[in-house]
Formats: structure tokens, sequence, C-alpha cells
């Protein structure tokens, strides 16, 4: 069960080794964090 996650894992880590990979991961993971914020803000 878990042998594709390992393929995808595998392929995933080699995209990342380029600096421009990692900055879009970066930038697209604090997207998320701000997005919720912004949720758990309105909420309240």
């Amino acid at each position: 069960v878990l042998v594709p996650y390992l393929a995808l894992a595998a392929k995933a880590r080699g995209f990342l080794k380029s600096p421009r990979a990692l900055r879009a991961l970066n930038r697209t993971a604090a997207g998320f964090m701000v997005g919720a914020a912004a949720a758990i803000a309105a909420r309240q």
C-alpha cells in the first residue's frame, strides 16, 4: 500500500533539490498559513 507513496516521495525529493522549487514551496506554504490565519480571525 505504501509503495506508491514511496515512489512519489522519491520523485519529490529530487524535484525539491533546486532552490527555485524550494522557494515556490515555501511561498505556497506561507500562502496557506496566511489563509488559515485569516479564516481563524474571521471566525472570531
